[in-house]
């Protein structure tokens, strides 16, 4: 199959460059807004918090994470078995955990950040009721942090924290092929108390970039580095420019870099405008332009293709959700979106949903996509997290068919860029008879990211946590397989203008 038309794409896609979404998972979001961005609130309320089951102290041991709740104060904390530094803490109504959306279990043993809306499943993180807080955390033993007075650098100590904190909660060293004693031998003796804020933070990125999980990342001030695993159609690019006559061999000034931006705008604009070069009728779009479809008819055959972009920022305007309410607003916008769409394809044979360079955003976005695409209640995948040697019990995630599904033959197209809760989409619909997955494999990186901090300003994320698809198979650091591979919009398929993952899905469903 040849590109029918010549779709009208220059004014349909705003995004034209290769800068990936900076994307959070739920527990981030609604955590944020809880507790870490908030310094204080309305202290004159001296009893802001109206659930009194709400006060006490609350440990999730898998999380490194502790909360303190008093009466009109929360008080977050992360620690490792042998340091703990208060995140943050916040006053008066903001700390009003009941309005936050936290949910107590009958007998006030479990405090839970849950959403259930729109027939999805989702336990964000729960914390269990213990007599006193961790004992690192204790108000003699915290770490004093950058921002207060008595604060003096110790470059030592905290690359012990964040060598600890890898240790004590990531999951898949061996499945990355990364022995972490070995680093630890290899790092620590670079460390001392003259070094550089710079010079720090190349030593803790040198560490976990072997781990190649695009979940790590690390900033400080202007210094930031993050880690993709594979190759990506960004590192296609980057290896087209480095081979072209507007660089030797490497990108090495002001002037060389506008170049290399300018072409990956170019070929980003050209992907897309190839990918839509399919369609037969109008273009559609919607959820602030993340979600767009057509129809491509040709030999008798009808098929409908959906490009979903992301998986969160469905509403127009709004930066990323900060709150409960905000987030069901984007999953009701979603929903709304979803309905359309298929509305618009019920008549087609099939549909192909390409999540080609999708970098996801938060699950219950996913379950409610797939929620449409059930034929039957059904166990769709679980979750749990490392605790220590052993892990947390599985939180099975089975969802219900929406009132409106689409049941006919679908074809997802994936590749390295497809990642996150685009995986975990990906991994939920693989459960499904009429699904077939086609194109490279995905990242890799499904589990939730975990926000940490050391002392001296540096913020990082990991992931602690193992997804497993119905059958029980675990897809961190290797991606979602696929039932054919199929390079993602190589060069020779740019030149010819022509999207091959495309006309294979077309001819799976049409054939």
């Amino acid at each position: 199959m040849k590109p029918l038309t010549s779709a009208s794409a220059n004014e349909i896609w705003p995004r034209t460059d290769s800068s990936r979404l900076a994307l959070k998972p739920l527990a981030a979001a609604l955590l944020g807004a809880t507790l870490l961005t908030a310094c204080g609130g309305d202290d004159d309320n001296p009893a802001a918090i109206e659930n009194g089951d709400f006060v006490g102290n609350w440990i999730s041991a898998e999380d490194g994470q502790a909360l303190k709740v008093e009466s009109n104060k929360v008080t977050s904390y992360q620690y490792t078995a042998g340091h703990c530094l208060i995140d943050q803490s916040t006053t008066g109504n903001q700390a009003d955990l009941g309005k936050q959306g936290w949910t107590l279990n009958t007998d006030n043993t479990s405090l839970t950040l849950k959403t259930n809306h729109l027939g999805t499943s989702y336990i964000d993180i729960s914390y269990q009721k213990a007599d006193e807080l961790p004992a690192q955390c204790a108000d003699d033993k915290l770490l004093t942090q950058y921002f207060e007075d008595d604060f003096e650098a110790d470059p030592a100590r905290d690359y012990q924290i964040f060598w600890d904190t890898f240790n004590e909660y990531y999951p898949s060293f061996a499945r990355r092929g990364v022995d972490w004693e070995t680093i630890n031998s290899t790092y620590s003796g670079q460390i001392s108390n003259d070094m550089s804020e710079p010079e720090f933070f190349q030593v803790l990125a040198q560490m976990v970039q072997p781990l190649q999980d695009s979940h790590i990342s690390l900033e400080n001030g202007d210094a930031e580095a993050s880690f993709m695993r594979g190759e990506t159609f960004d590192d296609r690019l980057l290896a087209e420019f480095l081979e072209s006559d507007q660089v030797d061999g490497a990108i090495d000034t002001d002037a060389e870099y506008q170049a290399y931006m300018a072409y990956i705008g170019t070929q980003y604009q050209l992907m897309n405008e190839i990918r839509t070069s399919y369609a037969t009728n109008d273009i559609q779009q919607a959820a602030n332009d993340e979600l767009l479809w057509y129809k491509v008819e040709q030999d008798g055959s009808s098929v409908g293709v959906l490009i979903i972009n992301a998986m969160d920022g469905f509403l127009e305007d709004a930066d990323e959700a900060e709150n409960l309410a905000e987030i069901k607003a984007d999953m009701d916008a979603l929903e709304t979106a979803i309905v359309q769409v298929l509305t618009d394809l019920k008549d087609t044979e099939g549909l192909i949903i390409d999540l080609r360079d999708n970098p996801g955003g938060h699950d219950v976005n996913s379950q409610v996509l797939v929620r449409h695409f059930l034929d039957t209640e059904r166990t769709l995948y679980s979750k749990q997290s490392r605790l220590g040697n052993d892990r947390t019990d599985l939180e099975v995630i089975r969802l219900s068919p929406a009132e409106l599904t689409y049941t006919k033959p679908v074809v997802i197209l994936t590749s390295p860029m497809t990642e996150s809760a685009a995986e975990v989409f990906t991994m939920a619909m693989s459960a499904l008879p009429h699904v077939t997955v086609l194109g490279e494999r995905s990242q890799g990186a499904l589990a939730d990211t975990l926000e940490k901090q050391l002392p001296d300003g540096t913020n990082f994320t990991l992931v602690n946590e193992y997804y497993l698809s119905s059958d029980g198979d675990w897809y961190e650091g290797q991606g979602i397989p696929v039932a054919a591979e199929i390079p993602f919009m190589t060069l020779e398929e740019r030149e010819e203008e022509e999207d091959l993952g495309l006309e294979t899905a077309w001819e799976a469903i049409t054939e």
